[in-house]
């Protein structure tokens, strides 16, 4: 599962990418929202992780909705703040965090939304 991370806050997005990838998702990361626009162009992920405390993440937001190749795929945001209102209509959240929050909550939430197993099922 292809997971595309965006936060602001450069040590824990590394802590994320670390225990994600340990938990054996491929995680790609961008520190602000251009980048992660950029990213967006270059593939598809099959969650997108986006801190809504971002300058574009409005943008990106409105991006995906409109887009038919990104408006399926399930979305987790994550906020300082209360800015659920704002992101609701745009961008419908499989799920929102606040910050502080556990990684083993992200890392349970990401695996439900998981399209297919982590690791193949050897009796199937």
């Amino acid at each position: 599962m292809r997971v595309l991370i965006t936060d602001s806050d450069k040590p824990f997005l590394e802590m994320e990418i670390a225990y994600l990838q340990k938990c054996g998702f491929e995680v790609v990361a961008a520190t602000d929202g251009q980048e992660c626009r950029e990213l967006l162009r270059e593939f598809t992920p099959d969650v997108l992780v986006l801190d809504c405390e971002l300058a574009w993440a409005m943008r990106i937001a409105k991006e995906m909705q409109l887009s038919q190749t990104h408006s399926s795929i399930p979305a987790i945001l994550i906020s300082d703040s209360n800015l659920r209102d704002s992101f609701q209509n745009l961008l419908p959240p499989a799920a929102w965090f606040r910050k502080p929050f556990s990684l083993g909550d992200l890392q349970q939430k990401i695996a439900s939304l998981c399209p297919k197993p982590l690791v193949p099922n050897m009796f199937s």
